[in-house]
């Protein structure tokens, strides 16, 4: 009798536990930006490996660069919004008062030391931040 007691009340608890879930949805993690527009035009850019920036060239901080008045912040190592018709989805950065092959090429230093071994030849540019 007792070991029926027993599961009854671990069937009972596991019930509870699921009137308990909620719909919510899950917390974002490293590689999630809350509250991103899924609409949101970008522009695919092929960085040549030329246009990689030299060791100490640029100041990076977490996920941003500064080479002179260029800011650049990686956004995502893969963008949801890339996808489809990209598999895997793009890395993605903005930036701001940078010519392009200075977006270019420090958005892709920061892909390589942040986003590890992925290839960060092809970024999403989502324009101005």
């Amino acid at each position: 009798m007792k070991p029926m007691f027993v599961v009854s009340r671990a069937v009972l608890c596991g019930l509870v536990l699921a009137a308990c879930a909620t719909d919510a949805p899950a917390p974002a993690t490293d590689d999630q930006n809350v509250g991103v527009d899924k609409d949101a035009a970008y522009e695919v850019v092929h960085v040549p490996p030329e246009l990689t920036l030299a060791p100490g060239e640029a100041v990076i901080n977490g996920n941003e660069a500064t080479v002179n008045a260029c800011h650049v912040k990686l956004l995502f190592c893969a963008d949801p919004r890339t996808r489809p018709p990209f598999d895997p989805p793009l890395p993605s950065y903005c930036s701001n008062g940078c010519t392009a092959s200075q977006a270019f090429s420090a958005a892709q230093s920061l892909c390589r030391s942040i986003c590890g071994n992925i290839d960060c030849s092809v970024l999403a540019n989502f324009g101005g931040c």
